[in-house]
């Protein structure tokens, strides 16, 4: 694991995650992602925490199709390990 000490998510299957190693894969993956940021959401009744992106697109025709952004966001998950996917 890499990044800073303080910036690591804990999710609450006792895994770490860098915020900044799924950043970088979002940057590299989806070539019309400008901007990003990964944080820790909490998601459901059981409290189960899961990692969310958000994005900043420029472009307003990418930005308004969402089946192409959650289709990039599967092919990216296809990617990373399952603890480090992104919910979506």
């Amino acid at each position: 694991m890499s990044g800073r000490k303080k910036n690591v998510i804990v999710l609450s299957n006792g895994k770490n995650v860098c915020p900044e190693e799924i950043e970088v894969e979002v940057q590299n993956t989806i070539p019309y992602c400008k901007e990003c940021v990964a944080y820790v959401g909490k998601i459901g009744m059981n409290g189960q925490s899961n990692i969310c992106v958000g994005l900043f697109v420029e472009d307003e025709k990418i930005r308004n199709n969402r089946e192409k952004i959650l289709n990039d966001f599967r092919l990216l998950n296809q990617k990373l390990p399952p603890y480090k996917r992104v919910c979506y």
